[in-house]
């Protein structure tokens, strides 16, 4: 109020402190400036979005994602990213995610480009901001196209290690080779039904503890050295090997034997070996080493009649009693030629048959 005699104006200041209010409207900005920071740094597809499909914020990675703008995604709809077979499982999320619950499970996004984005997503109800009219959610979102691609390949690889077994367990089930798998301990780690009727021990007989060296009995050193030579080499080594069968037999046998490659787990000497039973041919062989003694013999005796004839001994036997051991001998001969064909027959099928062995063996072993 103004005095009678002052025609002054005055005036009424009142002054407020606003320092604290600066700094806490301050510090709430570096607030979120700090936390808006980590959710653009976020390698996590990140966004925020309410229940209308409004998309209200998203981060450099989930723009990234699906392929647009963050302008074009804050125009866009956050179930239009969603790929259609996927739309219903989110709508029926809704209820768990509203009840505070966080959700994750694999869906597919559709990229701008319109390939399929799988990913690995996670919704989060956030609590209610004052100047909201809505609630909203967080998802996160993994990327799995990385992910789907190393399982695709992994099933691939499977599939084809799949195929590999099946065609080894066929071999192994049908080749006319009596095949296994041993280590340099003494054990048999597999054995095929050839080996089992070459030695007249069951596949559990065989597998149970069986010591190959009893087996081997009748040719223990060499058998040992070839085990040996095995070892010590990745290439195939092939021996004339002789096992015990069952019943007391002795089984000749061509033995081409080769390492495998270690694999976790597993003995670091394990190789498999194929046996073919040359048995027969081993009876074949001493057949014609008889049948060359005896043609040596009546050769030898022949020659000692012409000699005597040469000589004009009389007592000697007449012309055509020579003539008729000339044919015997003639006829002994070309048997003889035909069991040593059969005999060259039989080697070769059994050299063919390892030799096909080793090939597929080296195959596998390649891949």
């Amino acid at each position: 109020p103004q005095g009678p005699d002052d025609l002054r104006p005055h005036f009424v200041m009142t002054i407020t402190d606003l320092t604290d209010l600066k700094e806490k409207k301050q510090a709430i900005a570096e607030q979120q400036d700090y936390w808006h920071e980590i959710f653009d740094i976020q390698t996590e597809g990140t966004c925020i979005f309410s229940l209308d499909g409004t998309l209200h914020d998203c981060n450099d990675a989930y723009a990234e994602l699906v392929g647009y703008s963050k302008d074009e995604l804050l125009h866009k709809g956050w179930l239009e990213l969603t790929a259609l077979e996927y739309r219903q499982e989110d709508q029926k999320r809704l209820p768990e995610i509203m009840a505070g619950q966080t959700v994750r499970f694999e869906k597919a996004y559709v990229h701008k480009d319109g390939h399929r984005v799988p990913i690995l997503i996670s919704y989060h109800l956030l609590r209610r901001h004052p100047t909201w009219d809505r609630d909203r959610l967080v998802a996160t979102c993994v990327d799995l196209t990385q992910t789907k691609a190393r399982e695709d390949e992994l099933e691939q690889k499977e599939r084809e290690l799949a195929e590999q077994e099946a065609y080894w367990r066929t071999f192994f089930e049908t080749s006319p080779a009596g095949t296994v798998i041993y280590d340099s301990s003494g054990r048999y780690h597999e054995a095929s039904p050839a080996f089992c009727s070459m030695t007249g021990y069951s596949r559990e007989e065989l597998l149970s503890q069986f010591d190959w060296k009893n087996l081997f009995a009748p040719s223990l050193d060499v058998t040992l050295g070839f085990v040996s030579e095995v070892n010590q080499t990745t290439k195939p080594i092939t021996r004339e090997l002789i096992m015990s069968h069952r019943d007391g037999c002795l089984v000749h046998s061509l033995s081409t034997s080769i390492r495998l490659p270690s694999r976790p787990g597993e003995a670091a000497d394990r190789c498999i070996a194929f046996h073919v039973d040359i048995t027969e041919l081993k009876q074949k062989e001493a057949e014609l080493q008889a049948t060359m003694e005896a043609q040596q013999h009546a050769i030898t005796a022949i020659g000692a009649r012409l000699a005597s004839l040469a000589q004009g001994d009389l007592a000697s036997p007449a012309p055509q009693g020579l003539q008729g051991d000339l044919a015997r001998l003639a006829d002994d001969l070309a048997a003889f030629i035909e069991t040593l064909r059969d005999a060259v027959r039989r080697v070769q099928q059994s050299v063919s048959d390892i030799r096909n062995g080793l090939q597929d063996l080296t195959a596998g072993n390649r891949n």
